[in-house]
């Protein structure tokens, strides 16, 4: 989960540097977008987190632990991250989706015992 966040912040660093370095160079130089060739790894992760609760192929040991990673994801994003980034991309649009993941975990866990 830590790994995750690294490369979320790493990408969005190097976007905004790329971003400010192309503000410099002269008219008809294009400066190169780490964008057109990746796209954004942190919307990629989001929708992972955001697919958990329909995956049905994962155990309910495997959607413990992704749930788990998620959670020290958002973790990480929170006390990490520049808040005004992170928060609104990455921690706003996963929290619905892990609260209704986790309620349908317990009650996984529930009706297996």
């Amino acid at each position: 989960s830590r790994l995750l966040f690294r490369i979320c912040s790493c990408h969005r660093k190097r976007s905004r540097t790329l971003a400010c370095r192309s503000l410099s160079l002269p008219t008809g130089v294009r400066a190169f977008d780490a964008t057109e060739i990746t796209g954004d790894p942190g919307s990629i992760i989001v929708e992972k987190i955001s697919s958990l609760n329909h995956d049905k192929t994962l155990s309910f040991l495997d959607k413990c632990n992704a749930l788990s990673t998620a959670r020290r994801f958002l973790s990480y994003c929170l006390h990490l991250g520049e808040a005004k980034f992170e928060l609104t991309d990455f921690v706003l649009t996963s929290l619905p989706t892990v609260f209704e993941s986790l309620k349908s975990t317990v009650e996984e866990s529930i009706s297996n015992a």
